[in-house]
């Protein structure tokens, strides 16, 4: 918001902001936050709209979308869709499941070894509280139970395409942080490759996760993809 007020070379006539909840006490104490933030540091309109209701339930009645509005979406934790891991271990066969996790996790564990003592309290409760979990779910369950299920880029680029939701280019900057954090870094092991326009970040040539950038072709594609998620 702070950075849209800012902007002097196309100022913005509205901001219109929805928040999406299933409590109204939060929600509404996120709208008086944001309301008293632009009410201070904002030099255009500003509209907070709070929506309570749980994901399965939402429809576009819910929503004031005006087709001559930009509209952006972010969803932390229903798509998922900037960075994800780059890996399938969604396989309905066991053993396929099995090979997948085994690639990625020992990745994942080699690359903490290099960089961190394994009595460093950071790495220990990483490796506890998620890792174990992660790993114990992918291995063991089936059905619902099984709550991580991670798939390749492809598969995201085709579910994706279906709502109209377009992959875009990441910027040169973003792409020169990553290289020079990779260059400092990761003692030669991490690379990063561009898979079209994403970025496909590797340890020891494995594919660990990999980072994005998606838009909306038109609105409605909105609609349709939030009765898809629930």
């Amino acid at each position: 918001m702070q950075a849209l007020a800012n902007r002097g070379d196309c100022p913005l006539e509205l901001l219109k902001l929805t928040t999406i909840g299933t409590s109204k006490q939060v929600v509404d104490e996120t709208g008086k936050r944001l309301s008293s933030f632009a009410a201070e540091n904002m030099k255009f309109p500003f509209f907070f709209k709070a929506v309570v209701s749980e994901m399965k339930d939402l429809s576009k009645d819910l929503f004031e979308l005006d087709t001559n509005e930009v509209v952006v979406v972010y969803s932390e934790y229903i798509l998922g869709v900037v960075i994800k891991t780059e890996a399938n271990t969604n396989e309905p066969i066991f053993m396929d499941r099995f090979n997948g996790s085994v690639f990625l996790y020992a990745a994942l564990f080699d690359c903490l070894e290099a960089f961190m003592e394994r009595d460093n309290q950071h790495r220990m409760e990483f490796e506890r509280l998620v890792l174990r979990e992660v790993i114990h779910n992918v291995i063991t369950c089936e059905g619902e139970g099984r709550i991580f299920r991670n798939v390749r880029l492809e598969v995201w680029r085709a579910l994706f395409e279906k709502f109209g939701i377009k992959e875009t280019e990441l910027s040169e900057s973003s792409l020169y942080q990553a290289n020079l954090m990779a260059d400092r870094s990761a003692h030669g092991f991490c690379t990063l490759d561009m898979d079209g326009n994403c970025l496909t970040i590797k340890w020891k040539g494995t594919p660990i996760v990999f980072a994005s950038a998606w838009k909306f072709l038109v609105h409605k594609y909105f609609i349709r993809l939030l009765q898809f998620v629930h």
